[in-house]
């Protein structure tokens, strides 16, 4: 799901950074950054859903907002599990990092 405000933030974000700098910037930010950074978010919480999947827990749904996204995981099995889960989302990162 995605969020009301986050394509009112994201167009807002772009439009300010229009007016105060230069107007090519605004297709910049709104071009660019918005998939950017959005896809980014989206491999993070999709790294914790399929890592909940595989240790037997439920992955409900995923929530883009401007702060960022959620993913509602049910009961995890173990504090084993959970850590495995929680740090999914941010080892999805590496690729970037490693590609940058």
């Amino acid at each position: 799901r995605v969020h009301i405000l986050l394509p009112m933030v994201w167009l807002l974000q772009s439009f300010l950074g229009g007016a105060f700098s230069s107007w090519s910037w605004f297709g910049n930010l709104l071009i660019c950054w918005g998939p950017l950074l959005w896809s980014s978010i989206l491999l993070h919480e999709l790294s914790h859903c399929w890592t909940a999947r595989a240790v037997g827990a439920e992955a409900h749904e995923i929530l883009l907002w401007p702060l960022g996204g959620l993913a509602y995981v049910g009961r995890i099995p173990s504090a084993k599990a959970d850590m495995k889960v929680a740090f999914a989302g941010p080892l999805s990162h590496l690729p970037l990092i490693l590609s940058f």
